[in-house]
């Protein structure tokens, strides 16, 4: 089925679902990013430390790597294959 045959009515619904979806996309990145960096700075306030960066580079990671980063981020500091498991982290 070519695309020329589809009704404008679809074209614009499905323009609209893409717009919406990247803007949900976007405003989730953005406050995972902010997230992460609020809880790396929480982490070096009391006296821990950030894996390899700190926490400005890892909420820049969270806006060019979405999800992916944050779920590395949660693993390095929060669970339980973290290699020290220090009251600072927590």
């Amino acid at each position: 089925m070519h695309v020329d045959s589809f009704p404008p009515e679809l074209a614009i619904f499905s323009a609209f679902v893409a717009v919406f979806h990247a803007v949900c996309v976007f405003f989730s990145d953005v406050l995972f990013a902010v997230g992460v960096t609020r809880d790396g700075d929480r982490i070096r306030e009391k006296g821990g430390d950030t894996f390899l960066v700190g926490p400005t580079v890892w909420g820049l990671g969270v806006l060019v790597g979405s999800f992916l980063v944050v779920a590395l981020y949660w693993l390095v500091h929060h669970s339980i294959l973290r290699a020290s498991h220090d009251s600072a982290a927590r």
